[in-house]
């Protein structure tokens, strides 16, 4: 009876500590969530610019309409894994932008998981912890947490795909190296950019085994698994694209992107190269008809890749240097000091080798794809942010250490005092990563500013007016994708021209309306919004805002002989 009175009371207090070792990492979640949901309750009036694009494809998916946009033409451009998502959860959660909201709020848990787990793995609980804090408050992370971008998703599958090709280079089991396959796939059909790690995971498990016991066999067993779980589930996207493009296809936006830099580097505006027409009104502009350029565009010469790639490096590198490290969004020179820190206070072993090798291959990958590209928005920097916070989790556990043994090694204070002081430094540098972080905002993810607001809100308001008086509308020509998002029409892009070539533009492409906003960086719309369009065919029917910032007029275009 008294032995089983022990076990019994030795089994409950397994519990309580456990229970006990839970919950500060539970703690920290529910932070992540109450942040999370107070940020999406006062920014979520007005869906982000691609938030459009996923969710009209998600809801033609539901509505049998197949895998098209808001622009002309089969969609090409946004990869599937999101609109999906939003298509499956569109039912349960009573709509598709509510559906949306959903998913980006789920994938913002699961990257602080992600980073919790990861840190965990390469450097223990207690940097874990101190990283998962970092993920929880960090207010580039909130914000994407609530809005309808592609990171939101391709974050957290980037995250963990990296924690399980990690364990599949350490034991090259198959189950991990299935595993990590798969979700690295997930990643390249949320953003392409998933092919890249998909890659650097093969050579990590490869490359890891001489470091091991494992067989270099059996890794190389493993290396397949991963890439036959990857090809398995991108195949079938791969087949859609190559079947509309009539060629192999991994993805439509480097051949975008590759004419968008020759065309900047022949002398043109950025405007110009993006959204600019030829002679006789050709959408030379690859976003005039993004889906239209990638079906029939075709495959540049390694040559030219090369040569554009080292064109925009030069370009980029002085922004993405500046972004990267003095950025307060990124958490400026304090965080970059933590990280580096974290990376060489201490020597590395065989597995960390492996380990920090594999990150740093990820990193120096995505900052090579980011110098090539022709335009680098602060938001495509985001898959670099989950590293660096990992890496400043582990200085500042560095830091705090080296305080705490300094002064007991200078006035010999008693163990519990010294860890006090340690604790200190630690909560004291992460506040202060936080603080700095909150300086930067978060106006590279959503719109923030009461003018951006404003102006967004009227776009939305312009088009419910079309959806509602208007039912029988198909499409809306307009340099914002809300308009005709909201409108519930396809989209026609103003080009970047004159007036005259504008106007026959429009006269050409033949739209049901015209969403102008005054705001804009086309001279001839503001002239339209302010004097009118100088054509019969176009009759103002819907006026919004209270001033420049936030002007809007909706024009419908009455021409007979539609196109």
């Amino acid at each position: 009876m008294a032995a089983s009175l022990h076990r019994s009371s030795h089994r409950a207090a397994q519990r309580s500590a456990i229970r006990l070792r839970w919950l500060p990492v539970a703690a920290l979640f529910a932070i992540a969530l109450l942040l999370r949901l107070s940020w999406l309750r006062s920014h979520s009036a007005v869906i982000e610019g691609e938030g459009c694009e996923y969710v009209r494809i998600a809801r033609n998916l539901v509505q049998g309409h197949g895998y098209r946009g808001l622009m002309e033409g089969p969609e090409l451009v946004y990869p599937p894994l999101l609109p999906l998502l939003i298509a499956a959860l569109s039912f349960p959660a009573g709509g598709f932008e509510a559906a949306a909201r959903v998913v980006a709020l789920i994938g913002g848990m699961a990257l602080v998981a992600a980073i919790f787990v990861l840190t965990r793995h390469l450097y223990g609980r207690r940097v874990a912890l101190i990283a998962a804090a970092l993920a929880a408050a960090h207010p580039l992370f909130i914000s994407l947490s609530t809005a309808v971008y592609s990171e939101a998703l391709y974050l957290p599958l980037l995250l963990w795909g990296t924690y399980q090709a990690l364990r599949a280079a350490e034991s090259a089991r198959p189950a991990r190296a299935v595993l990590c396959g798969a979700l690295l796939a997930l990643a390249y059909l949320t953003r392409p950019d998933g092919i890249l790690v998909g890659c650097l995971a093969v050579g990590a498990i490869l490359v890891a085994a001489p470091f091991g016991h494992v067989p270099f066999r059996r890794a190389l067993f493993a290396g397949t698994l991963v890439l036959g779980s990857f090809v398995i589930l991108a195949a079938p996207y791969v087949g859609y694209l190559s079947e509309h493009a009539g060629r192999f296809l991994l993805e439509g936006k480097s051949g975008m992107n590759l004419t968008i830099g020759e065309r900047i580097d022949a002398g043109m505006s950025h405007l110009e190269a993006t959204d600019g027409l030829g002679r006789h009104l050709e959408e030379d502009g690859p976003w005039l008809s993004p889906n239209h350029f990638v079906a029939g565009s075709r495959p540049q010469p390694w040559s030219a890749v090369a040569s554009d790639w080292i064109d925009n490096a030069r370009r980029n590198k002085g922004q993405l240097f500046r972004s990267l490290m003095v950025s307060p969004a990124f958490g400026s020179f304090l965080m970059v000091a933590l990280a580096t820190l974290g990376l060489f206070r201490r020597p590395w072993g065989r597995w960390r080798w492996v380990r920090e090798g594999t990150l740093l291959a990820i990193v120096f990958g995505y900052v090579a794809i980011l110098l090539g590209q022709h335009y680098v928005p602060f938001r495509f920097l985001l898959p670099l942010l989950p590293f660096i916070v990992v890496w400043t989790a582990k200085g500042i556990s560095e830091a705090a250490q080296w305080t705490g043994a300094s002064l007991r090694r200078a006035v010999g204070s008693r163990a519990t005092r010294w860890r006090l002081h340690e604790a200190t430094v630690g909560v004291l540098l992460t506040v202060a990563s936080l603080l700095v972080a909150v300086r930067g905002g978060t106006d590279e993810i959503q719109a923030t500013s009461p003018q951006e607001e404003r102006l967004d809100g009227e776009l939305k308001s312009a088009g419910l007016w079309i959806a509602q008086f208007q039912a029988h509308s198909r499409s809306v020509m307009s340099d914002s994708n809300l308009g005709p998002y909201y409108a519930r029409c396809l989209r026609f892009v103003f080009p970047y021209t004159d007036e005259h070539t504008a106007l026959a533009y429009v006269r050409w492409k033949s739209p049901d309306f015209l969403v102008l906003a005054h705001d804009t960086a086309f001279p001839y719309e503001r002239k339209w919004v302010e004097c009118g369009i100088p054509d019969t065919s176009a009759v103002l029917v819907y006026c919004g805002g209270r001033g420049l910032d936030d002007e809007v007029a909706v024009y419908e275009w009455r021409k007979r002989g539609r196109r």
